[in-house]
């Protein structure tokens, strides 16, 4: 389906475009071998020998010059009639076709399979069709659990398929659940049998009864939580499944952890645990920096100095009648805002500015935006010059200009995805649970959380039920 703008093409750049696409498409066949190309269209017949009068088709032949292309032959509509057919829209069949209400494939297999399954309340329902594979050595390490009659229950097909995405294990943990798990746990017992031999040379602690692994990290020695392996699933499932962990990825579960609790192969057991998410692996995609240098924004001085703003959408509408995304984030501190809104007109960019930004951090210094008709327009600039900053814009077509705010865009639309009730197109009501995993997690240029930047503090996550004290807070800034 080609995109709106295509669509206006007159027929020969239409037919050009459809040469290129194919040609381009079978590169990794085409290239280095002598092939013929087949057109209903006479007029592209010599494209490739000679320029002709319209400049799109030439740039179109200026890029087939790699191949070897023999021939362009004209062949009559009648006599092309397989890429006519596939080049139409499929047809449209009735819903009582006596065909295809029949069911046929791997789906109704599966879905036979699963009408049967017993699952355990407290575990995730997740088929086994679609888990990770375990070794045997993870198995063993599993603790067995043998369901009763009353906390099972029958599972149909659509429980599972329309309920997976929405599931959220229960993390309603303390200390004194822990403590409680521990005391079950094997390695706790062998670290109490060691401290009591030996707690000097010791890298454990034992207080009120709680395990604790000592870390020392530069002039800062750190209490971190042992979590037994009984709780290691339930904590994996807090920090990356929950709303406002936000399904992301091995390196930002990691750094919400790592300051708090501790467990053998940690990082391991996180990687291992994402890699096994169905929801990330159906929406993640990998990233590859292509090969150049890198021509970066000067960074700002301090916070609320370098903003940029960009919006995102349409969206499907939801109930609120939201299809837009204004997303702003700060150059320095990495400290991203996001408000869902039913428009981007130049009006309501303006009350979301000032509303959602400069009545709660200032006015900054500058601000960088496309040259969207939202954004460049009598109001925004009359708007500027009554408050006092300067608003630059980014280079036209070329959104990498203000790529700190598109990176966003693309990180935030796959995490809502993971989240959304596809059937009521909810995302709005997703989007700060998602902006707020985003902040509270460690950023891969400046090593710390936007959150963190922000505030000077570390963020109080819902699970936690204790933190680190102000007293503790004043002795590490006193030292810094």
């Amino acid at each position: 389906m080609l995109p709106k703008s295509q669509r206006k093409w007159p027929t020969i750049e239409k037919e050009a475009l459809g040469i290129y696409y194919s040609i381009t498409r079978m590169k990794l066949y085409l290239l280095g071998r002598e092939f013929i190309v087949q057109t209903d269209h006479c007029p592209l017949r010599d494209i490739h020998k000679k320029p002709s009068n319209n400049r799109r088709v030439d740039r179109i032949s200026l890029v087939l010059q790699q191949y070897n292309i023999k021939e362009i032959r004209h062949v009559s509509g009648k006599c092309n009639c397989m890429a006519d057919y596939l080049s139409r829209f499929p047809r449209q069949v009735e819903d009582d076709d006596e065909f295809l209400e029949s069911d046929f494939g791997i789906i109704p297999a599966i879905k036979n399979d699963i009408d049967t399954i017993q699952v355990d309340k407290n575990k995730s329902i997740i088929p086994s069709f679609i888990s990770a594979v375990t070794t045997r050595a993870q198995a063993r390490a599993q603790a067995p659990h043998t369901p009763s009659n009353n906390d099972t229950q029958s599972l149909n097909h659509e429980s599972i398929t329309d309920d997976l995405p929405q599931q959220e294990a229960g993390h309603e943990f303390d200390i004194t659940t822990i403590a409680e798990a521990q005391k079950g746990d094997k390695l706790y017992k062998e670290k109490n049998l060691e401290i009591n031999k030996n707690p000097l040379n010791c890298f454990y602690v034992l207080e009120n009864d709680i395990l604790y692994k000592i870390n020392n990290r530069g002039i800062f020695q750190q209490k971190l939580i042992y979590i037994p392996a009984s709780m290691i699933q339930q904590i994996l499932n807090a920090y990356h499944n929950s709303p406002w962990a936000g399904h992301f990825g091995d390196r930002r579960t990691y750094s919400k952890l790592k300051d708090k609790y501790w467990w053998p192969n940690m990082k391991i057991t996180i990687q291992n645990y994402i890699q096994t998410c169905m929801l990330c692996q159906q929406f993640n995609i990998n990233r590859k920096k292509p090969v150049g240098l890198l021509h970066p924004i000067e960074p700002p001085k301090g916070p609320c100095q370098l903003i940029g703003m960009d919006y995102s959408g349409p969206f499907p509408t939801t109930p609120e009648g939201n299809k837009y995304v204004l997303a702003i984030t700060d150059y320095f501190t990495k400290w991203v805002i996001a408000i869902p809104l039913p428009n981007q007109t130049a009006l309501t960019t303006a009350e979301v500015l000032y509303e959602h930004y400069i009545c709660i951090y200032g006015v900054p210094h500058t601000i960088l935006s496309d040259h969207g008709p939202h954004f460049n327009n009598q109001l925004i600039t009359a708007f500027t010059q009554i408050l006092g900053y300067h608003h630059i814009k980014s280079t036209p077509y070329h959104p990498q200009t203000n790529g700190a705010i598109e990176r966003f865009n693309s990180t935030f639309e796959r995490q809502i995805a993971k989240l959304t009730d596809q059937c009521v197109n909810n995302w709005d009501m997703h989007l700060k649970s998602v902006v707020f995993a985003y902040n509270t997690g460690q950023h891969a240029t400046t090593k710390f959380s936007p959150y963190e930047l922000q505030f000077g503090r570390q963020p109080k996550l819902p699970p936690e039920k204790s933190t680190t004290s102000i007293s503790q807070y004043e002795k590490k800034s006193t030292i810094l």
